[in-house]
């Protein structure tokens, strides 16, 4: 008896380091895919060097959300209710959200892309980008389109909590942003 509580109680204890390395292995990944991307963090720093600062002054944008593929419209995500999560947010921000018209105003872009695991829930990619129009300084006449700041997330969830999961990460992204945008623009 004594001896098959032994060996009952070191498998508990071997399952929950198990459980616990597992965890902490999850974790770790998160926070990896949560970390600025070298090439990003160059082009960050290139654009501070040569003064420019995308998020200075940004009082106004339009909010585009990229259509859902089959997958993340399946597990529950609705493009409207991201619309009204990103306008939200920005108006916390104190930044305005307008109808997109295209017509060079700045514009917050929005994809999240969703691949389901077999039985196990899913996977997915959210990437926050801000579209400007830009003028290179060797020549002034022309202007063109641009992504000024970006950042990307990737994550997992289970089966039935998806769209929880996908309003974390764009907490992250926004909090990445908020940060961003602070420091540019101080009162």
């Amino acid at each position: 008896m004594r001896r098959q509580f032994i060996q009952m109680r070191s498998g508990l204890f071997l399952r929950a380091v198990v459980s616990f390395i597992g965890c902490q292995l999850i974790s770790a990944g998160l926070l990896l895919s949560q970390q600025e991307d070298p090439a990003e963090k160059l082009l960050r720093e290139i654009g501070q060097a040569v003064g420019a600062m995308p998020l200075q002054g940004l009082k106004d944008c339009s909010v585009v959300i990229e259509n859902l593929n089959e997958e993340g419209v399946r597990a529950g995500l609705n493009e409207r209710t991201l619309q009204r999560d990103v306008e939200g947010r920005l108006r916390g921000l104190g930044i305005r959200a307008v109808n997109a018209d295209f017509s060079g105003r700045p514009y917050i872009y929005l994809k999240v892309h969703v691949s389901t695991l077999a039985g196990a829930g899913h996977i997915f990619f959210a990437s926050l980008e801000l579209h400007e129009m830009v003028t290179p300084k060797r020549d002034q006449s022309i202007v063109l389109g641009a992504t000024t700041w970006h950042r990307i997330i990737q994550s997992g969830a289970a089966k039935n909590g998806l769209a929880s999961k996908v309003s974390q990460a764009l907490s992250v992204l926004f909090n990445d942003f908020r940060k961003d945008y602070s420091q540019l623009n101080t009162p």
